[in-house]
């Protein structure tokens, strides 16, 4: 459990959730949860008491969902008037539910994409992730496009009091999914680690989000054996605590072009390009030693390559790309379909709060020459 949220994971999951909110005794919850997911899951969740009785649906919203789409889910909210928020699905899912509940509840009646004033309180939000990598259901932040700008919304109240991580829900997943959302929990842990924003407690939860998702992902891919998927919601769950104290870097950064203009998973655009960071963030040097007074971040952005048990960052940046081609993902920007040209668009785009939270500064005429090494 992490502050008042209450945090159910494993087999059995989705019944101890269902019996919690059973208690809550809930009158009119709203659920937001895609058509499809309904359709695969809805029996499931239904034993489970994770659909109750007079529930309202909410199925409007995209992957990465949009300005207008919170707009319209926030419309259903305030008619519904609910006493219980259940979002299932992905990331893109239960951001989604965050912000429909923050949107209605807005201390400002009209808000402007990047002037939403949050209210605390109203009705508790269920987080029921559907995928192993998000970590949305551990984080008090959430994301949404207008047009291909990303914008995104930090605040306490968005931390879900209830989340769910029950691999019954993630047993169908298709293998490409599986690991786009398993090397975004591993990009999150690793950024975490080296983030200007890291503290001791990030870093734990960092390196504890590592050791359950490094050795399961390949496998889980492969082969989804109950306890691999299990392995794969547990890390994700601890690698969005760690973010959620360390914010992160560079790779989150430059994702969210590749996503929106060319419809890259999220996890997978992330993982493109962190291989080159993990040699940007080593410049520093690669004896292991700390100079006097160094910054805790350059020493963890040398430290990267044992956090993947590799020896040397040229190792470790090979050994990244080699596990994304095990998991039937492209490995570079090239492989990827993204052209040299685009790639000063790319960089215009950055997310600059992300990309200055990155242990080195990399200026833009930098990270241009850089993510042109592969071409």
């Amino acid at each position: 459990m992490t502050g008042g949220q209450r945090f159910h994971l494993g087999a059995g999951a989705l019944a101890e959730a269902g019996r919690r909110l059973r208690e809550m005794s809930p009158r009119r919850p709203l659920v937001v949860i895609s058509r499809g997911r309904l359709a695969e899951a809805g029996e499931k969740l239904a034993a489970a008491g994770l659909l109750p009785p007079g529930s309202v649906f909410f199925h409007d919203f995209s992957v990465n969902p949009g300005w207008e789409e919170i707009l319209a889910g926030s419309s259903v909210f305030r008619n519904a008037d609910p006493d219980l928020v259940i979002a299932v699905g992905g990331g893109s899912a239960i951001d989604a539910g965050k912000l429909i509940k923050a949107l209605a509840r807005a201390e400002n009646a009209n808000p402007r994409p990047d002037g939403i004033r949050v209210r605390p309180g109203g009705p508790p939000l269920a987080a029921v992730a559907t995928t192993a990598g998000s970590g949305s259901e551990a984080t008090p932040f959430a994301t949404f496009y207008v047009g291909e700008t990303k914008h995104s919304l930090d605040h306490p109240a968005l931390l879900p009091e209830i989340a769910v991580a029950d691999p019954a829900l993630s047993s169908a997943l298709p293998p490409r999914l599986t690991a786009a959302t398993g090397f975004d929990a591993l990009a999150q842990a690793v950024e975490s680690y080296w983030a200007r924003g890291a503290t001791t407690e990030s870093r734990r939860l960092a390196k504890k989000a590592l050791g359950l998702v490094l050795p399961n992902l390949p496998g889980a891919v492969e082969n989804p054996l109950p306890a691999r998927r299990l392995a794969l919601a547990e890390g994700a769950y601890w690698a969005g605590r760690a973010i959620a104290i360390s914010l992160t870097t560079a790779p989150h950064a430059l994702s969210y072009f590749l996503t929106r203009r060319h419809g890259i998973p999220h996890g997978h655009a992330v993982a493109l390009t962190l291989a080159n960071f993990i040699r940007i963030n080593a410049e520093s040097g690669e004896d292991g030693e700390s100079p006097p007074g160094e910054a805790p971040w350059l020493t963890a952005g040398r430290e990267a390559p044992a956090l993947l048990d590799r020896d040397s960052p040229a190792a470790a940046a090979a050994f990244w790309r080699e596990l994304l081609r095990r998991c039937g993902l492209a490995a570079t920007l090239p492989e990827a379909g993204i052209s040299p040209g685009e790639i000063a668009e790319m960089v215009e785009r950055v997310n600059p709060e992300r990309l200055a939270n990155n242990p080195v500064a990399v200026s833009r005429g930098r990270l241009i020459r850089e993510l042109r090494v592969d071409f």
